[in-house]
């Protein structure tokens, strides 16, 4: 029987990380692949999007996204529901965990508080961040991904109503693989 792997996507100050803890509450055993940690492995010659070489910044994301999956795969394989959450603003970062994680259940979640509850949001763990020059992601992830994976309303939820209501939907958040 194929295990579910949780995709978690938005723009900085969605929730990513902090709903995709939430699960450890609901299940059984999980595992957050938190994909900002797995890109900032890269010491010598990191290149973030819009700072440096186009080619070069695309070639890491790439390779952060390859390498998310061994471990998402590794814990499904051991019983445990990995969690993996990142800024994918597009069709082909998904197809490319969906080709990798092919033989599992996938599950999306797209979440989408909007530009000005993320930046609040941001400003309010105060930490030095860059989160505003990302929100231009928004409108990328609505074009690529409209449609896909489980949207919840983040209106006035607390991150455990924001895990229940996606639970509740987790029907909606399948995008294939092994059964349900």
């Amino acid at each position: 029987m194929a295990r579910a792997v949780w995709l978690i996507t938005g723009i900085p100050g969605a929730g990513k990380a902090t709903v995709a803890r939430q699960p450890a509450g609901r299940c059984r055993r999980s595992a957050p692949v938190e994909g900002d940690a797995l890109h900032l492995w890269v010491e010598g010659g990191r290149v973030l999007p819009r700072e440096g070489p186009a080619g070069e910044a695309s070639r890491q994301i790439w390779l952060c996204v390859r390498h998310r999956c061994p471990p998402a795969r590794s814990f499904a394989g051991t019983e445990f529901t990995p969690v993996v959450h990142y800024a994918m603003a597009g069709r082909g970062i998904l197809a490319a965990y969906r080709e990798r994680l092919a033989d599992l259940d996938l599950r999306l979640v797209v979440l989408a508080p909007g530009v000005e509850t993320a930046l609040r949001r941001v400003r309010e763990r105060q930490q030095k961040t860059v989160a505003a020059r990302w929100m231009h992601l928004e409108a990328e992830m609505a074009a690529a991904l409209g449609g896909l994976g489980c949207r919840p309303d983040l209106s006035a939820r607390t991150p455990a109503e924001t895990v229940a209501a996606i639970l509740r939907r987790r029907t909606r958040a399948r995008l294939g693989g092994g059964p349900p």
